[in-house]
């Protein structure tokens, strides 16, 4: 007699996109489309229209451009969705790889920060890690941030896990 395995089915990790450029998002909607272990369960341009639809939405990931149209930018929301919806994941995505914001993003609650120029494979490769716990920060700016920030980020997320 055979033994079979049994494993349990990869969770599906729900993504939330918001970003001001339709074609960002759209390219963000097909990168996730591809990938089985993922799913997009909503998209919006702006910080207002996020924070009306996440709660339908229940993702665990949302993917937050740094620049947004309007008076409030993706420091501001991620800081109003992690108040508001404390177990939510945010990672960053940005096209600035100053170290003062990654910090910004990182002081404000987000679990990562990912400039979009990183491979397409960085971002399907950080998703679960986040959803295990664990912070993204993309090596071009990793090294410029203080050790101790990225220490005490990985302290945060250990708690909150």
């Amino acid at each position: 007699m055979s033994e079979q395995k049994t494993s349990q089915p990869e969770k599906v990790i729900r993504v939330f996109i918001v970003d001001d450029h339709p074609w960002v998002r759209t390219g963000l909607a097909s990168l996730i489309g591809f990938n089985k272990q993922l799913v997009l369960c909503g998209e919006t341009e702006d910080a207002e229209s996020a924070l009306q639809a996440i709660p339908e939405a229940k993702p665990d990931v949302v993917l937050v451009d740094i620049s947004l149209k309007g008076p409030v930018d993706g420091v501001a929301l991620t800081k109003q969705i992690r108040l508001r919806f404390p177990s939510l994941i945010v990672l960053v995505l940005s096209m600035h790889i100053e170290a003062d914001w990654a910090e910004r993003a990182l002081a404000a609650g987000a679990h990562g920060y990912m400039i979009k120029s990183d491979a397409a494979d960085q971002l399907l490769d950080a998703l679960p890690h986040l959803v295990n716990g664990e912070i993204f920060v993309s090596e071009e700016i990793r090294h410029k941030l203080d050790p101790a920030l990225l220490q005490s980020l990985t302290d945060r997320a250990h708690r909150a896990h």
